[in-house]
């Protein structure tokens, strides 16, 4: 019994720190678009896939990653399977519902600056998000935007 505890606390623990190292390698430098799914066939989601893929430009731009999480199956981040990590973590950490859609920006700071539950987010609102940030503001002035 006491085995079995340790082992459930260390596979637990491991899959922790694998999540914290996924988010701390893009820390102040990617912001992350976060897309919570009951399903890859879910409308929702195969909505806001398409609304990324028509604004690669916008979505490269802005240093946006893309991670994709099904609860319970394998975590997409960057168009990368993670086979060794579960999205439940994620779940977990974003208090999301897994049977919600649930579309989430985190800055480069690591701090969640949008969340929508139930619809997509449209590029225009997010790249508005996006471009109303400091961090943001100081990127297009060295970039002479």
């Amino acid at each position: 019994m006491k085995i079995s505890i340790l082992i459930a606390f260390l596979i637990l623990s491991t899959e922790t720190t694998q999540m914290q190292t996924i988010l701390d390698q893009y820390l102040w430098k990617n912001r992350m678009l976060l897309i919570f799914t009951p399903s890859l066939d879910s409308p929702l989601f195969l909505a806001q896939n398409n609304i990324i893929r028509s604004n690669q430009a916008g979505i490269l731009e802005r240093d946006i990653v893309i991670s994709d999480f099904v609860y319970n199956q394998q975590v997409d981040s960057d168009g990368k399977l993670l086979p060794h990590l579960s999205s439940q973590r994620f779940y977990e950490k974003y208090q999301v519902n897994q049977d919600d859609f649930v579309v989430i920006l985190v800055g480069k700071d690591g701090t969640e600056k949008l969340r929508k539950t139930g619809n997509v987010i449209d590029s225009n609102e997010l790249f508005a998000v996006i471009d109303s940030m400091t961090m943001r503001q100081q990127e297009m002035l060295q970039q002479g935007r």
